[in-house]
């Protein structure tokens, strides 16, 4: 996706002295986020508080809109629970993020009152130095949980070694 870019005319500089100016000088912006890395506005993002245990890891969040954030492994099985608020946007999971190391992704999905158990999938997420998009359609291991309506948790397993970190951003069902 090509970044939008702005061409803006900055006025002259004057200085107060002598009053002697610059000339105007147009200049090309453009932005640092791309449109995937936005804010989108009403969404439930899935770490924007999680329930329950966190284990092995740490999450940092990074904005106060809890939208993008930073885990550190610290064991061979960091996971953490998250439960739905509302009723996700649909069954592809899409995020942003930068990883140290590439690992196994694992996700349990647990419809409310449910243990982690046979409804799980594992992607494996390439290593990323630069911001990088993932998304996987869940769809049919959602419809065999019966997955995916308010107060129904996820399990979310971030690989099995100790001193990844990982940056996310925007972690949503789409």
């Amino acid at each position: 996706m090509q970044r939008k870019q702005n061409r803006k005319t900055l006025p002259i500089a004057v200085n107060k002295e002598d009053g002697n100016q610059s000339a105007s000088q147009t200049v090309t912006i453009t932005p640092l986020l791309t449109q995937e890395d936005q804010v989108i506005p009403g969404a439930e993002y899935i770490l924007s508080s999680y329930y329950g245990t966190l284990n092995m890891m740490t999450l940092t969040y990074n904005t106060p809109m809890k939208n993008e954030y930073t885990i550190m492994t610290s064991g061979n099985d960091p996971y953490v629970y998250t439960k739905l608020a509302q009723q996700p946007r649909g069954t592809t999971l899409v995020f942003r993020y930068k990883s140290t190391k590439k690992m196994s992704f694992q996700i349990f999905f647990m419809p409310r009152g449910q243990a982690p158990g046979p409804y799980q999938q594992v992607v494996t997420v390439p290593a990323a130095k630069e911001w990088t998009t993932f998304s996987y359609d869940y769809s049919a291991i959602i419809k065999k949980a019966g997955w995916g309506n308010a107060g129904d948790h996820l399990r979310l397993d971030f690989g099995s070694v100790a001193n990844v970190q990982m940056e996310v951003r925007n972690m949503i069902f789409k």
